[in-house]
């Protein structure tokens, strides 16, 4: 019997009950969501009306109208968060311990802002910090984490008018991977991926080399270089590491996701991060609880994850730890 075959047997005969009674609930969250929704948009008619109108009283009825939808909108997200809670407890352990049955699965916990920071790969200051749904275990030789991620960071204006105004910019959302490489670095090696190629052509080079991330490798690879530019402290290190092997699973991998992956390795350790607009773990209040795909899905998701291990070849150990 395959995972697939296995998890369809755990939903028939172990989750169909639970998640029975969870699907009404499904569809009346669902229902309330939309409703909140419309109220919110016209209560932003409302007030963008109010200040061409320019009456006291309709301004404030406006206010008024924002504030209880506010409260609405409050309680159906108070009511959103016992759900998911309940369905994370309900199929997405269960998945995990299936996949592995000294997986451990932390829904509140996540992969720490210092560590985050620890792989180099995004150099942008952080102003806020998220993370969630960690995963964290060892298949065959090879020890790995990986969790959702959301950092951001913040800029302020003024208007003509002297109001503050701070907007919040994503650094990355998404899936981010740490495994063990079995190997002690010296340097660091950054895998990103090219944006100024596209952009600037032949002079992308010169770009290229104006960042702070190190020394900018050249390689001999001509589709990888197509796609991704290198910087290391260690360019012997850096060409070791990326074997013609590796650079070619990491293509396969970045083709397979279809992602602006990033990569790099760092204090023997391979992080690896893959945008996603969307919460990969979150309850979908708009698929029915009720159809196995549904629950296959979040199976596909996590297995991709850990399938990590085995595109990037981190089981075969070609060096030993000094």
């Amino acid at each position: 019997m395959n995972k697939i075959q296995e998890l369809e047997k755990i939903y028939n005969e172990q989750l169909k009950g639970q998640l029975e009674e969870m699907e009404e609930e499904r569809v009346k969250l669902r229902s309330k969501n939309i409703t909140t929704n419309v109220l919110l948009a016209a209560a932003g008619i409302l007030i963008a009306t109010s200040f061409l109108v320019r009456s006291g009283a309709y301004s404030f009825v406006a206010m008024i109208f924002m504030v209880i939808v506010g409260i609405v909108k409050g309680l159906y997200v108070s009511e959103y968060k016992k759900f998911n809670k309940k369905f994370k407890e309900i199929v997405i352990t269960k998945i995990v311990k299936l996949l592995g049955e000294d997986f451990t699965y932390k829904m509140y916990s996540g992969i720490a802002r210092e560590t985050f920071k620890e792989s180099k790969l995004f150099l942008q200051g952080i102003d806020r910090y998220s993370a969630e749904d960690l995963v964290d275990g060892k298949v065959d030789k090879t020890e790995f984490i990986f969790s959702e991620i959301h950092a951001e960071y913040k800029t302020e204006h003024r208007d003509k008018d002297g109001h503050r105004h701070v907007s919040w910019h994503t650094i990355f959302k998404g899936l981010f991977f740490i495994a063990d490489f079995n190997k002690n670095f010296n340097g660091n090696t950054v895998v990103v991926p090219d944006n100024s190629t596209k952009l600037f052509g032949g002079a992308s080079e010169f770009f290229q080399k104006l960042s702070f991330r190190g020394k900018l490798i050249k390689l001999e690879d001509v589709d990888f270089e197509r796609e991704f530019v290198v910087y290391s402290d260690d360019e012997i290190e850096s060409r070791y590491i990326l074997s013609s092997s590796l650079m070619e699973r990491i293509l396969d991998f970045k083709n397979k996701t279809g992602k602006r992956i990033h990569m790099s390795f760092v204090n023997s350790k391979v992080f690896v991060a893959v945008p996603y607009s969307e919460n990969l773990f979150e309850a979908n209040l708009n698929k029915s609880l009720l159809e196995f795909d549904t629950i296959k899905d979040y199976y596909n998701d996590l297995i991709f994850a850990i399938s990590i291990i085995e595109d990037l070849n981190l089981n075969t150990r070609i060096w030993d730890k000094q």
